[in-house]
């Protein structure tokens, strides 16, 4: 694929975007100036574009190198991308690239890396706009996050991000930015909901089945400041339990939720990060909701959470 001009422009993590690669999953917005990131096609050298043995045997991407302001992945199946200085996502891509995986690259990947370049925080987990603020739903992989953030949003409640929420410091005040207006879903959560799937775009994953919902209405484009945050766990409890986490305590569970945590183990935790935790701590409460396996209690969790937010 050769270089083209800058075509499209978008909003992601609010941050301004100029691409000459069209993005059909990000909330595009008029031509401006003011950019804040660029993504351009480059033609790279051979060390960056041609696959390993070992990558092409195991066939999924794999981190080359990582630095302070730069890093690089690449994906046998699509191409190799380049993030710097918080600015900048190079990309060449292969012959036969999957361009919804493309996408999904850039959007849930390259654009992380170059918001942690900026120093931003990341927390793993789904953003809602949730009574004029930002509601937080984290807690680790089969805890049901996505379940609660779906019976959240079915009280009229709106989507920010999906996966990973991006927060920054503004005057003092920690404000969540929205990432795109798509929601993956694994296929029991596309059955729960029943969603015809011609409604759906597959997306591939390397470990499970999964689809994307396309919002319109149920999306919210603009920041908002900090609201809380809600971590699931699994535990021996016969109904949903809360609790609220104070303290010390919550810069624990804030930091073990972040998203992408191999970035913090290359560059360390720098003192930046660690003074906006500090603020997202003291801006934020912090719950625990502990649900019973093997129960359906979703909509008791989501009354908890209307309860004590």
């Amino acid at each position: 694929m050769q270089k083209g001009e800058i075509m499209w422009y978008y909003q992601i993590f609010g941050l301004t975007v100029a691409s000459d690669y069209e993005l059909g999953e990000a909330y595009p917005i008029a031509p401006t100036d003011n950019v804040d990131v660029t993504i351009a096609w480059e033609d790279m050298a051979d060390e960056y574009k041609n696959p390993t043995e070992m990558e092409i045997q195991k066939g999924s991407g794999h981190i080359r190198h990582m630095e302070k302001d730069w890093s690089c992945v690449r994906y046998v199946r699509c191409g190799t991308f380049i993030m710097s200085h918080g600015n900048k996502i190079a990309y060449y891509l292969f012959d036969g690239y999957d361009k919804v995986l493309v996408n999904q690259i850039m959007l849930c990947y390259c654009m992380t890396v170059i918001s942690f370049q900026r120093k931003r925080l990341i927390i793993h987990g789904s953003g809602i706009y949730y009574k004029g603020k930002t509601l937080i739903i984290s807690g680790d992989s089969g805890a049901g996050k996505s379940s609660l953030a779906s019976e959240i949003m079915s009280r009229n409640y709106l989507q920010m991000a999906d996966d990973q929420v991006v927060i920054d410091i503004e005057e003092n005040c920690a404000i969540a930015y929205p990432a795109f207006p798509i929601r993956k879903l694994c296929v029991d959560m596309v059955e729960k909901l029943n969603i015809p799937k011609e409604r759906l775009l597959p997306m591939p994953d390397l470990e499970e089945e999964k689809y994307g919902l396309i919002l319109k209405d149920e999306y919210y484009n603009r920041k908002a400041e900090l609201g809380g945050m809600v971590i699931l766990q699994v535990g021996d409890v016969k109904e949903p339990k809360i609790r609220e986490i104070t303290g010390s305590e919550k810069l624990k569970y804030i930091t073990s939720n972040f998203f992408r945590k191999e970035m913090y183990e290359t560059e360390g935790f720098p003192p930046e990060l660690f003074m906006k935790t500090v603020v997202v701590a003291n801006q934020m409460p912090v719950f625990i909701i502990t649900r019973p396996d093997g129960k359906m209690t979703i909509k008791e969790q989501a009354d908890l959470v209307e309860q004590v937010l």
